[in-house]
């Protein structure tokens, strides 16, 4: 087992290489789940990795978002470097990664399927091994059996959370922030909607407010797993710090009570939805417990259960709000400046209102500060370039890879140092604080006595580089075809009942839930959800049913219903949860066989025709319905303690914002569906696609 350590910036960084944690991982520029945090540019990329590796740890970088279509030659560059560079291994979530890395020319011997790839069982964790990737980071909604079954089943690396803020959704699954307020989860930018106060059956409470995963105690019982990781890239530097050095046995785990945190739990661990991971009722941050104390004139005396110190933040239970200390004094009326645990000292809280008994909490110790220092690593390039280089009359002509690429330069007459091979190949090679260089080119000189400042060398060199990096990074150019007019009409629903009601009213292809049907119904085909760690279900058999009944293709959501389609020779067509938002997303999906890919709600409108034109398989979107906000495998009704046992009932409820907004959610096999508060139809708007999708989950029907 390996401790994995987060560094949203390079005091993070520096913070966890100061442990005997194994590894960290961080994200570069904004493109990753963690928009918010202060990562690292590109630029300073190779310095970073050299700083990792000299302290002999390993450095995985975030790429774990979804990439719109003007995005991808950015992206492309992005992976030239990141390929370029000695990572140990690059976590993604989007699709279309793979067919960058083949354009490029790499392996997939360094990807990682982050869990916003949804990676929830073993099959998804079957065709994972298959196309060739290092590793996959499980879903947090796992329990250990269900990761125990995983690694016995494969060969490949594993890798889940033991530490930090867990989603209420399943991750790569949830669209509320996007839904709210435009933040999209999957772009790295939520807004946590989750933390808010919501009203379910005429009481108000904090109904998807989870509480942190604490996983220190379980540590023994994850061996067949082969990292473990603590969440916190938004964090401060003393959380890393303070977490790394408990997960590996170098400080005491009191610790992890004094370092921010929502109240500890077990997450999924031992049982889906596991009463103690919702904190329905409270969402304010606490600290751990540093005792109850009593009035004493303009003091409060308490008995310590932590050391104490000057500047320690307190958090006032009874007033609800936090002070720093600015006093400590002994029972004598000493002054301190640190107090140990077990004493009893008075506090001078600065209550306004008299108070005979406060419940304090320490939320803010000395004992966690880290002071190490940071460095700033010294930039260095990453990509090389192995060129020919020919000067001649006409200018400099640059030969990469059978290609020529030509720059006009004005020579001068020599008058004391005229051009030689040697100096050009010095100036040449510099990389001017760049990543990309040329690599040792080899010169070719066929003038005399000729100069040139060293302004218009170094401009011409500047210029080459960013010739061959277009090169490299321009995208393929795909073949494109005319837009389709007279797209076919589909209808999903999720229950027979609404299909018996609806087919009098649309005489279209129905999408029905696979362990629904019971019959073969020639104008439906079965759809499987997008998580298939099911505590009643076992899809395996059901798409074996499904197949003996005659059906010949189903809608899936996740690699693990595509890997289930290929084990048993089903067709399959790509639900909208697999987040597709440019062509090469949807162009892999083909590749690996799709009939037809159903683009996510987050794409751009203006975006889907450029998308239906260069891709070669139908493209379906959603035009009429309600939108998927969340999947979880918590429920409010069993947070809230109406619902008392898990035993896969059916049925719904609706959860309601502060503002009044009703999200309708749709119970199944204990997973909860949340729906769009509103019914979206753009119908009007003409997009041009293969399939509309007119999607009535969620919806009542007469």
């Amino acid at each position: 087992m390996k401790i994995l350590l987060p560094a949203g910036s390079l005091k993070s960084l520096a913070a966890a290489l100061d442990t005997k944690a194994h590894a960290v991982y961080l994200g570069v520029g904004d493109l990753n789940a963690r928009k918010g945090a202060k990562n690292i540019g590109l630029s300073d990329i190779g310095a970073v990795i050299d700083m990792v590796h000299k302290a002999q740890k390993e450095i995985f970088i975030t790429l774990n978002v979804i990439f719109f279509e003007e995005e991808l030659e950015y992206v492309k560059k992005m992976l030239l470097v990141l390929l370029s560079s000695e990572i140990d291994g690059l976590i993604i979530q989007d699709l279309s990664v793979f067919n960058l890395i083949k354009e490029l020319g790499f392996k997939t011997d360094r990807i990682i399927l982050s869990t916003q790839a949804n990676i929830n069982n073993k099959y998804s964790v079957r065709l994972a091994k298959k196309l060739g990737v290092k590793k996959v980071i499980l879903a947090r909604e796992l329990t250990i059996e269900e990761i125990n079954e995983i690694t016995e089943d494969t060969d490949i690396e594993t890798e889940i959370f033991v530490h930090g803020a867990i989603c209420y959704s399943y991750s790569g699954l949830c669209y509320m922030s996007s839904l709210i307020g435009t933040r999209s989860g999957n772009r790295g930018e939520c807004a946590q909607p989750c933390r808010l106060r919501y009203r379910y059956d005429r009481k108000s409470g904090y109904f998807l407010s989870t509480r942190d995963l604490c996983l220190y105690e379980d540590l023994g019982k994850l061996e067949k797993v082969d990292y473990l990781k603590i969440e916190g890239r938004l964090k401060s530097e003393h959380y890393v710090n303070t977490c790394g050095k408990v997960y590996t046995e170098e400080a005491p785990d009191y610790l992890l009570d004094l370092v921010f945190n929502r109240d500890y739990c077990k997450g999924h661990l031992y049982g889906k939805g596991a009463d103690r991971i919702i904190n329905a009722w409270d969402g304010i941050k606490r600290g751990a417990l540093l005792g109850y104390a009593k009035a004493k004139g303009d003091f409060y005396s308490v008995s310590l259960k932590y050391d104490l110190a000057l500047g320690d933040g307190v958090y006032i239970e009874e007033r609800k709000e936090g002070v720093r200390l600015k006093a400590i004094y002994d029972k004598n009326g000493k002054f301190l400046k640190k107090a140990r645990m077990g004493e009893t000292v008075l506090l001078k809280l600065g209550l306004k209102d008299y108070i005979p008994k406060v419940t304090l909490y320490l939320n803010n110790s000395h004992q966690t500060i880290w002071h190490g220092k940071t460095k700033l690593p010294t930039r260095m390039p990453v990509v090389s370039f192995e060129t020919e280089m020919i000067f001649d009359n006409s200018g400099l002509k640059v030969i990469y890879k059978g290609k020529e690429f030509c720059f006009n330069l004005d020579y001068q007459k020599a008058q004391n140092r005229p051009l030689s091979e040697e100096f050009l190949k010095d100036v040449m090679t510099k990389s001017a604080d760049s990543i990309f260089c040329f690599k040792d080119p080899k010169i070719k000189l066929e003038i005399e006595e000729k100069f040139l400042p060293m302004k218009d060398l170094n401009n011409v060199r500047n210029l080459a580089l960013e010739k061959l990096i277009e090169s490299e990074t321009v995208l393929k150019e795909e073949k494109t075809r005319q837009l389709p007019n007279n797209p076919e009409v589909r209808v999903m629903v999720d229950r027979v009942r609404k299909y018996e009601v609806l087919k009098n009213h649309y005489k279209n292809t129905f999408y029905l839930p696979v362990e629904d049907i019971k019959k073969f119904y020639d104008d439906v085909i079965p759809y499987f959800p997008p998580v298939l760690d099911s505590e009643f279900y076992d899809y395996m058999v059901e798409a074996k049913r499904i197949k003996g009944l005659g059906y010949k293709k189903v809608l899936v959501g996740d690699l693990g219903g595509i890997n289930i389609c290929k084990e048993i020779k089903l067709e399959f067509l790509a639900d909208n949860y697999f987040n597709c938002v440019n062509h090469l997303s949807v162009n892999f999906l083909r590749e690996l066989g799709a009939d037809s890919v159903c683009l996510s709600q987050e794409v751009p409108t203006d975006n889907i025709s450029e998308i239906v034109k260069k891709t070669d398989v139908d493209l379906e979107i959603m035009v009429k319905g309600r939108r998927n906000a969340m999947i979880s495998a918590n429920c409010v009704e069993y947070s809230a303690g109406k619902c008392t046992s898990r035993d896969n009932c059916r049925g719904g409820y609706i959860l309601q914002d502060m503002d009044g907004k009703e999200f309708p959610v749709v119970k199944k096999g204990c997973k909860n569906f949340f729906f769009s508060n509103n019914i979206t139809d753009i119908r009007s708007k003409n997009i041009k696609a293969h399939i509309y999708r007119y999607d009535f989950r969620g919806m009542t029907i007469p």
